[in-house]
């Protein structure tokens, strides 16, 4: 699980990296042909890596239920962030990993529900869950830099 514990905090601290010193409505900016923006796009990784993990796993998530109505999958996209907002967010992106590696190593994956994915692959344990969130992560960082290269007045 080495491997897969630096793969998810090496991305995310690459999207990290990646949007910082966007404006918030550059964050918020919905381009042309997607149905969400950069700021949706990170607050779905935090809350999808807490679905995954914690949730199927009979653990209580560490985000509230708003934040996962706003960003779960099938979540409208249009949903505007705050500054504030924002700043929870991106904090959770690098700090909700390094949570994941402790309750892993304190064994609070006991069990895990077998869940399909829209991908069509079957999870069946927290390893296969941490694997595929990885899959997930880099999906939304190839998203967010297609996105970012259609912002206003991006770099």
């Amino acid at each position: 699980m080495k491997i897969q514990f630096k793969i998810i905090t090496t991305t995310r601290t690459n999207i990290l990296a990646y949007v910082k010193g966007l404006t918030i409505e550059q964050i918020n900016f919905i381009p042309n042909n997607f149905n969400n923006s950069i700021g949706w796009q990170v607050a779905h990784l935090v809350v999808t890596q807490q679905l995954l993990h914690y949730k199927l796993s009979g653990n209580p998530m560490l985000v509230n239920d708003s934040m996962v109505d706003n960003f779960r999958k099938g979540s409208s996209g249009k949903y505007l962030l705050t500054e504030k907002q924002w700043e929870e967010i991106t904090k959770l992106l690098e700090s909700l990993p390094l949570q994941l590696i402790e309750d892993y190593k304190n064994d609070l994956f006991k069990v895990y529900n077998t869940y399909e994915t829209s991908y069509n692959a079957t999870l069946t344990s927290i390893e296969d869950a941490i694997s595929f969130s990885n899959i997930h992560d880099a999906l939304h960082f190839g998203t967010i830099m297609a996105m970012k290269k259609c912002l206003p007045h991006s770099s």
